[in-house]
């Protein structure tokens, strides 16, 4: 089967006959050297790139690649990770995980670091097309099991994009048995409203067979709740919500999200939990359509 033949193959994360080649053209990357250096100080690049050689799959990748490196963030930029909850996951099921949104970076990768240490699946993540302001980087996040949320489109075009993210996410739980993750809104909140928006979740039922209650119900919903105690992005937060509120047209450049991406990882974050909660199925199952 060529790539082109392959389910949703320009949205979802690579698999293993891709993952040699796709690695094979990231470790040439200046950009991708760069900011692995500019990360990790001391890093001897060769061998990083031998190891990162030697990796056949997502699941490899997440184990031996992010989660030494997100220990090491853990360390060095948190007062500690704990997380609540892992009772109510069934590891023999595949789950819709949906989160507030804080960082931009950290919210699946601390996440999925919470079931790295436990020995739980992790999540595949859904990450919007505006992030991946580089090639290099969409390579990096589809080899670390990502799959692309593409944002900015006329309106026509627009329902068929969400079609085809609902249908991803509905194959990725039927038919892979692999978790997604997805962020309750567009963007981070900036004023603390968690709620989750009424698009997202109109999104998740265009996908599927049945009625809308049931395509909800296929993709097993499960909440979790993130707190950082404090937020590195706070001021940029702060400072967007300013310029917003003085200019409705106001956009945020690419320059900025980067930023954004770079002061999330690498500055203090306090103590950070995440808070698991129980499948909402029953939930949906007594409400009516």
């Amino acid at each position: 089967m060529t790539n082109q033949e392959k389910p949703f193959s320009d949205i979802a994360p690579y698999d293993s006959s891709e993952f040699h080649e796709k690695i094979s053209h990231l470790v040439k990357e200046p950009g991708f050297e760069h900011a692995v250096k500019w990360v990790l100080k001391d890093i001897d690049y060769a061998d990083f790139c031998n190891q990162l050689l030697l990796v056949k799959d997502g699941n490899t990748f997440q184990k031996e690649i992010m989660m030494p490196f997100l220990e090491l963030l853990v360390a060095k930029t948190t007062s500690g990770l704990t997380c609540n909850g892992l009772e109510n996951i069934d590891t023999s099921k595949a789950y819709t995980f949906i989160t507030n949104h804080r960082d931009i970076v950290l919210d699946t990768s601390f996440l999925n670091l919470c079931f790295l240490r436990s020995g739980y699946p992790t999540t595949e993540v859904a990450i919007g097309d505006n992030l991946l302001i580089y090639s290099w980087i969409a390579d990096l996040v589809r080899l670390n099991k990502s799959f692309i949320v593409k944002r900015n489109l006329p309106r026509a075009k627009a329902l068929d994009a969400a079609k085809e993210l609902s249908g991803y996410i509905h194959y990725a739980i039927t038919e892979k048995n692999q978790s997604v993750w997805i962020a309750e809104r567009e963007g981070r909140s900036k004023d603390s409203n968690d709620k989750a928006q009424d698009a997202l979740i109109k999104m998740l039922g265009l996908g599927g067979n049945d009625g809308f209650k049931q395509n909800l119900m296929e993709i097993n919903i499960l909440p979790v709740s993130i707190s950082y105690e404090y937020d590195p992005n706070d001021y940029l937060k702060a400072r967007e919500f300013l310029l917003k509120k003085n200019d409705p047209d106001f956009k945020k450049t690419q320059r900025d999200d980067l930023f954004a991406m770079e002061t999330g990882l690498l500055q203090p974050k306090g103590r950070v939990h995440f808070e698991i909660g129980t499948p909402i199925n029953p939930f949906i199952e007594a409400t009516t359509e």
